[in-house]
C-alpha cells in the first residue's frame, strides 16, 4: 500500500513538473520584449497603450502620439493578416554579390538579422514588395496599416519637426544604436535600427523619387548621431526594412 501511494504520488509530481515546464516555455513566434530599452529621458510626450497580437501571436507594445496610434516594435510577423505566408529568403549580409538571390527577387519576403531566429525580437526585414503586393495583403494587424508619407511627416511635426524629431523618436543608449546615440524616446516610439547601428529606416508606403523607368520607394530615416527625422525618397523595392504598423 505504501509503496503504491509512493508511486502515485511520484506520478503526480512529475506529471506536475512536465507541466509546468511546457506552461513556460516560449515558442518561436511569441517572442518577448525585454532587450528593447522603453525607458526614455524627460518629460514623455507619448503614452502607451494596449498591446496588439498579430496572426502568429506575437505581441507588440502600442503608443499614442498625438492623434495617431502606432506600434512601438517593430513587426515580427511571417504570415499576411489573412495567414498567407510571407516567402523567407536568407540573406548574405556581408557579399553584395552573394547577395543576389534577396536582390533578384521580386515576391515578397522576410529575413531575419544575419539570418538568426534569436534575433527575431527585433523585428523581421522585409523588401516593398511585402507592402505592394498585387492583391492589397495586409502584414499589419486587422485595423492597422503600413505607414505612407503623410503618417510619418504628421508625426515627425508633432514632434516639432524634422530638425528635432529624431531624438524624441529613438531609443535611448547604444545597445542597438552606435555609441554617440542622442535619442531620448521621449515619444516612446522606440526606434532603432535592424541592420546596421549608425542609420535606421523603416518603410513608407508611398512613392518616392521618379526617374524613366523606376519609381523608389519612400522611408523614415533616423541617424544615431543627429536629432533629424527625414522621409528617404530612394529605396529599391529589394532593400529590407523593418516595418512599423499605424492604426487605422
Amino acid at each position: 500500500m505504501k509503496k503504491k501511494l509512493f508511486l502515485t504520488i511520484s506520478l503526480i509530481v512529475s506529471l506536475t513538473a512536465c507541466k509546468k515546464e511546457t506552461s513556460t516555455t516560449n515558442s518561436e513566434n511569441n517572442v518577448n520584449s525585454e532587450d528593447i530599452n522603453f525607458n526614455y529621458s524627460g518629460t514623455a510626450i507619448g503614452k502607451f497603450g494596449d498591446d496588439v497580437t498579430d496572426v502568429e501571436g506575437n505581441k507588440y507594445k502600442t503608443v499614442f502620439i498625438g492623434k495617431q496610434q502606432w506600434f512601438a516594435e517593430n513587426l515580427k510577423v511571417t504570415k499576411y493578416n489573412d495567414k498567407t505566408p510571407i516567402k523567407n529568403i536568407e540573406r548574405n549580409f556581408t557579399d553584395y554579390v552573394k547577395d543576389s538571390m534577396w536582390r533578384k527577387n521580386t515576391d515578397p519576403a522576410w529575413c531575419y538579422l544575419d539570418n538568426m531566429p534569436k534575433n527575431k525580437y527585433l523585428g523581421l526585414l522585409y523588401n516593398f514588395y511585402v507592402i505592394d503586393n498585387g492583391s492589397k495583403k495586409n502584414a499589419c494587424p486587422e485595423g492597422w496599416r503600413i505607414p505612407n508619407n503623410d503618417d510619418w511627416n504628421e508625426l515627425i511635426n508633432f514632434l516639432g519637426g524634422k530638425e528635432v524629431a529624431g531624438d524624441k523618436l529613438k531609443e535611448m543608449g547604444d545597445k542597438h544604436w552606435a555609441s554617440g546615440n542622442l535619442g531620448t524616446n521621449t515619444s516612446l516610439f522606440t526606434a532603432f535600427p535592424v541592420e546596421g547601428n549608425n542609420d535606421g529606416y523603416w518603410w513608407s508606403n508611398s512613392d518616392g523619387y521618379k526617374d524613366l523607368t523606376y519609381i523608389y520607394k519612400s522611408y523614415l530615416s533616423l541617424d544615431h548621431s543627429k536629432s533629424l527625422a527625414t522621409i528617404g525618397p530612394d529605396a529599391d523595392k529589394n532593400k529590407a526594412f523593418p516595418i512599423r504598423c499605424i492604426k487605422n
